[in-house]
């Protein structure tokens, strides 16, 4: 069950931090039940390090994206240059 599933749409959320970011967890209706969120934080912990951003595409009010220890981030081409914070950052 997504972790948004049960949350009714809720604008008064507007910095939200996820710090247990599972296999099961998927942002698909975070934009609707988080329509004014401006700052995101996920942490990443054990196998499941892939982080989908697909599904925040166009939310208006959403300037910050901090993703920590995610081994992939898909999605990041579609914000604009540095709305999203990876740590650590990727070695090159």
């Amino acid at each position: 069950m997504s972790l948004f599933e049960q949350l009714p749409p809720t604008p008064q959320i507007r910095d939200l931090y996820l710090g247990t970011w599972t296999v099961d967890s998927d942002l698909t209706l975070a934009r609707t039940a988080l329509p004014r969120l401006e700052k995101l934080t996920i942490a990443c912990h054990g196998a499941h390090r892939l982080v989908d951003l697909t599904p925040l595409i166009g939310m208006p009010d959403l300037t910050s994206i901090t993703i920590r220890s995610a081994h992939e981030i898909v999605g990041t081409e579609n914000f604009p240059p540095g709305t999203i914070t990876r740590t650590p950052r990727p070695r090159t």
